[in-house]
């Protein structure tokens, strides 16, 4: 049964369910099913942040901005920007799973399916409505995709690896990996704006809450915790 109650207290970890991998390349029909509805809704998230015409999330202003200096669709350019993160993973000696690949990939094709048929808002309020109707899509997939245990996605695991290395803060990393691609997509063209202050402030708690709900799901299998690497 649904605690309602618990549903308002974002997660600490990632909870482990009945589709939960035992390690990052363990593949089975259940866990793929759900590892790509996730991803669609990732994907489908993020084209709502982009249609909403409010500003980008860091890493799709970086893309955004490669798109508009190639040519490039921005799924297209958020996969080639996620191939290049993965060759940092190299030095620090991180091993993908099949999550990560499937993240580069199919999450940059649906990017460019929905951008296809999602239109902007005709009206401010639409705006507004369209970004958080996207940043919620976006923590529910993110939940979803990483509930499976088939490995995070190429960002994710940079910053879990330079963690691992450094010894740093968390939010000293990654404040300084998104405000990397920012700052280079900004120069690049990408477009900034509230909607991207609100993806940053936003994200993170959109995403704890919906592992929350994920975790009172009744297919969930117990409340222990799944570490992403």
């Amino acid at each position: 049964m649904i605690n309602f109650r618990e549903l308002l207290r974002p997660a600490r970890t990632v909870p482990r369910t009945r589709w939960t991998a035992n390690h990052v390349w363990d593949i089975s029909l259940s866990g793929l099913l759900i590892l790509f509805f996730g991803l669609t809704i990732l994907g489908m998230g993020g084209a709502l942040v982009v249609r909403a015409n409010l500003g980008n999330a860091p890493w799709t202003v970086f893309a955004e901005g490669i798109s508009i200096q190639s040519g490039l669709s921005i799924g297209t350019a958020f996969f080639l920007s996620s191939c290049l993160v993965l060759l940092l993973w190299i030095p620090l000696a991180i091993k993908p799973g099949f999550g990560t690949i499937a993240n580069a990939t199919y999450f940059a094709i649906v990017l460019d399916w929905a951008l296809g048929w999602i239109d902007s808002p005709t009206s401010q309020i639409l705006e507004y409505l369209m970004l958080l109707a996207g940043i919620a899509c976006v923590g529910l997939g993110s939940a979803i995709y990483m509930t499976c245990g088939l490995g995070g996605g190429p960002r994710d695991g940079l910053l879990m690896g330079l963690i691992k290395r450094t010894g740093i803060r968390i939010i000293y990393i990654k404040m300084t990996m998104d405000g990397t691609a920012l700052l280079v997509g900004y120069l690049l063209g990408g477009t900034i704006g509230v909607g991207t202050v609100l993806s940053v402030i936003l994200y993170s708690w959109s995403v704890a809450l919906s592992m929350t709900l994920v975790s009172q799901i009744p297919l969930a299998k117990d409340a222990s915790s799944l570490h992403l690497f």
